[in-house]
Formats: structure tokens, sequence, C-alpha cells
């Protein structure tokens, strides 16, 4: 009975170090996808949820748990939208004596709808004008209209982002500004001053996940066009300083990969040195980059095929005979690595099953 309790717990612990192993190799992922991922208020290329993706992205960030720990909620007896009188108090310290200023009123709705879109994911667009009223009774009327204005630029946005990319940038900087003059009026220089380019940024990667037909080329025409276009004079010092975090963003577009993919190995490494230059690289980096990439494709290459194999032993042979098999397999695919590897898959994970990112991976 003891013996069988002690494999019980030997078992048990095998499991939980699996558990433990995993948790930090899931962290560490979680880390790196978040250090690629820009903060919408510090690195300013943050995904936006809040607002759906309006246009020139005045919005973007906030999570489940809402903005500064806030969450709204609804009150038992009759559903009606209660928010905490910290938050409440929060907003109005934030916003309130500037409300004049329709970019802060921008700013507090997106807040506000930050907030609520976790708690009603199908009508935060509702419930904005309960918040309003509860934050800001004596504004309620602007900020309604500013929320509607919101509103209508969006569905118009993600109406002609296909039609929009088809033309040059003067037609598209027309077409843009004059349908933000026509919902805004005179208040559309006011929203969409310096903080705001980098915003705009981020919705065009958005935008180019969704037009079909493009090459990788006119992607990133498209791209390098929005910058120069939002930074004018100022674009060159933008780029050289936002290298990397600009160069994540546009190569881990789903539709930018899936480009890179469709290519051989020297027309991809091509590819990504026309990227790496255009996003203001110097010619040392670009010939790093493309010797990594080339490391890279070997290494790819050599893992899937060593997964195949891998696989033929597992369906095929048993018990000891199996493990000693599979460990002169990753000798010969990994030499010196081959024990690290071992100790990987050990915990469940096997590296070359996780998905390629061409550029960075």
């Amino acid at each position: 009975m003891d013996k069988v309790k002690e494999s019980d717990k030997f078992q048990l612990w095998r499991v939980l170090t699996a558990i433990l192993v995993i948790s930090v190799f899931a962290g560490i992922a979680m880390q790196l996808a978040a250090i690629m991922s820009f903060n919408s208020e510090s690195a300013m290329f943050h995904p936006g949820s809040a607002i759906k993706n309006a246009v020139v992205s005045i919005f973007s960030g906030g999570g489940s748990k809402g903005v500064a720990g806030f969450r709204a909620r609804v009150t038992e007896h009759d559903g009606k939208l209660e928010l905490d009188r910290k938050l409440i108090s929060h907003l109005r310290g934030r916003y309130g004596k500037d409300l004049s200023s329709p970019k802060v009123q921008v700013q507090a709705i997106e807040e506000i709808q930050r907030i609520l879109e976790p708690q009603y994911p199908e009508n935060f667009h509702e419930k904005t004008g309960e918040a309003i009223a509860l934050v800001f009774p004596h504004n309620t009327e602007g900020l309604m209209k500013m929320s509607d204005n919101l509103e209508r630029y969006e569905t118009w946005l993600q109406g002609v982002w296909d039609p929009l990319f088809s033309k040059n940038k003067k037609e598209r900087e027309s077409i843009i500004w004059s349908k933000r003059r026509e919902i805004f009026g005179i208040d559309a220089e006011k929203i969409w001053v310096d903080d705001q380019k980098t915003k705009i940024i981020n919705q065009v990667l958005s935008g180019l996940n969704k037009v079909k037909n493009s090459s990788l080329k006119d992607k990133l025409t498209f791209f390098e066009d929005t910058i120069r276009q939002e930074y004018a004079s100022d674009s060159d010092s933008f780029i050289q300083n936002h290298q990397q975090e600009l160069l994540n963003s546009f190569l881990t577009l789903e539709s930018v990969q899936a480009d890179l993919k469709k290519m051989h190995p020297q027309e991809r490494r091509q590819s990504l040195k026309t990227v790496r230059r255009s996003l203001g690289m110097d010619e040392g980096a670009i010939a790093q980059g493309d010797a990594l990439e080339k490391v890279r494709d070997e290494r790819w290459e050599k893992g899937l095929i060593y997964m195949k194999e891998r696989q033929k032993i597992v369906d095929s042979v048993q018990g000891e005979n199996r493990d000693s098999l599979l460990d002169e397999l990753r000798r010969k695919y990994f030499g010196n690595d081959a024990a690290t590897v071992a100790g990987e898959e050990k915990t469940g994970y096997f590296r070359f099953k996780a998905k390629r990112v061409y550029g960075l991976n």
C-alpha cells in the first residue's frame, strides 16, 4: 500500500511539475506578446477595443477589468447602469474641467466606452448615454452629440476600407478629411492632433488585414504613406525611433504573414529586407536580419522534418526502445541542444508546433 501511495505521489509531482513549467513558458509568451504590442498611452500601437476601431483610431486599449481597475455593473432591480462612486470621481476629476475641448470630450467618451464594453459587448454604445448622464450631468447634451458623431464616423470608415485602399495618398487624405469635417465640423481639426497620429496608424494596420487581393508591397506602401502623411517633416525621426515596434506591428498582421508564407525562402528574405529598409533600418541591421532569417529558415526546415520522423517513431515503437530512438533522433537534428529539446518535450512543449512568424522567429 505504501508503495502505491509513493507511486501516486510521484506521478502527482510529475504532473504538477509539468504544469508549472508549461505555465512559465506561457507567461514568457504572454510577456513577449505584450512587449511586441504597444500600449496606446505609452507606445501608442496597442490595438483598441473601445469605439470599435473608430477611424482614425481615436481610441484604443482596454481589457476586461475596465480602466484603472473600474468596472461597470447593473443594479439587480431594474437593470439600469450603475457606476462606482470612485469611478465617477475619477472621470470627473480627469476630464470635468476641460470638457469645452472637443479633444477632451473624445478622450472622456473613449475611456467610458473602454469601461463599458467588457460588461456590455453588444450594446455598449447604447449604455454610453446612461454613463455620460451619470458622470457629467451638466454636459450630457454636448457629449452625447460627440458620441453619436464618433459612432457615425466609425460606421462610415468600416464601409470604405476597400475603396480607400485603391486611392493614392492625396485622394485618401482628401476623402478622410472631407468626412471628418462633414461630421465634426470645425472640431475635426482640434480632435485629430498630434497624439492621434499613431492611433491612425494603428487603425490602418487593422484595415490592412481586411483588404483583399493586395500584395505585400501594396500593404507596405500604404503603411509607410500613412506614417509619412501623419508625421510629415517628422516622419523620418518617428520611424527611426520606433523601428522595431513598427516592424513588429506590420509583420504580425495575418495578411502579411499569409503573403510571406506563400513565398520561396529567398524571395521571402528579399521581401523582408524591403520591409526593414522601408521602416528605417540601416544596411548593417538589414544584413544582420537577413542572416538571422536564413538561420531561422534552416532551423524550421530541420525542425519540421524532425517532427515528422519523431511521429513515425512514436506511432510504431514502444517502451525503452522508443526513448532510445528519440534520443538518437534529437542528437541527429539538434546536437548539443538535444537535451534541452528532450526536457521541453517532457513538459509537453514542442517548439516546432508553435506558430512561425516570418521575420520574427
